[in-house]
């Protein structure tokens, strides 16, 4: 004869799956990856505060960056490969692209978001982008925007537009060329996000399955 509890447990656990599998749904359908910003000019990581976050979802992307840098005028690029298999590298990142010696043209170079950074040197920007929304589409190899969002590699690269030109403040945190002739003009910090990264909701997945698995181990209902 079945002990009331176990009898319990084996009746309610299904039921208990079940709804763990329609809630987990949502949050398998969008990834969240944060690394850290590099300083392109000296090729090395920047401090714990500068880093660049991408939330993926099967229509788009959103990204979030925040990092310490000198005031004056900058923009936020997307630099985009829907399909890292193209490129030369083998594993994370994949794609090396020029001008720093590497092969791999991009598919689409994208126009972000821009702003002007105060004198407390704490620059914050956010964009999102759709899927197959090509209207700040600039260059690249096939211009078709982003059209594999939780497949695509994706640098997020911060360029300086100099200090405030007052008659060109509008195009220096919206073009990429923004006062680029009166100041100079650099690509500074980038952050690099490669697909299938461990990620905040994988992060999750896997310790509700785990606890889930010890649940059912102690009360027997696996060895």
């Amino acid at each position: 004869m079945v002990p009331q509890r176990r009898w319990i447990w084996k009746s309610t656990l299904p039921l208990a799956t079940a709804l763990l599998a329609v809630s987990i749904g949502p949050m398998m359908a969008t990834t969240v990856s944060t690394v850290p910003l590099i300083d392109i000019p000296a090729a090395a990581p920047l401090g714990a505060g500068s880093t660049s976050t991408i939330i993926r979802e099967p229509g788009g992307v959103t990204i979030n960056v925040h990092t310490d840098i000198e005031p004056g005028t900058y923009t936020v690029w997307l630099v985009i490969w829907n399909d890292p298999s193209r490129c030369i590298n083998v594993g994370p990142p994949n794609c090396l692209p020029p001008p720093a010696g590497g092969p791999d043209i991009p598919d689409s170079l994208v126009f972000g978001s821009g702003q002007v950074v105060p004198s407390s040197e704490k620059g914050h920007f956010a964009a999102h982008l759709a899927v197959g929304d090509t209207s700040r589409v600039i260059g690249g190899r096939e211009r078709a925007g982003l059209t594999n969002a939780m497949g695509a590699e994706i640098r997020v690269v911060l360029r300086s537009h100099g200090p405030v030109l007052a008659d060109q403040l509008e195009s220096q945190i919206t073009t990429f060329e923004g006062g680029c002739d009166v100041n100079p003009c650099e690509d500074l910090q980038a952050g690099v996000h490669a697909p299938g990264a461990a990620t905040v909701e994988t992060i999750k997945l896997d310790r509700i399955l785990r606890l889930l698995s010890r649940v059912a181990s102690r009360i027997g209902l696996i060895p």
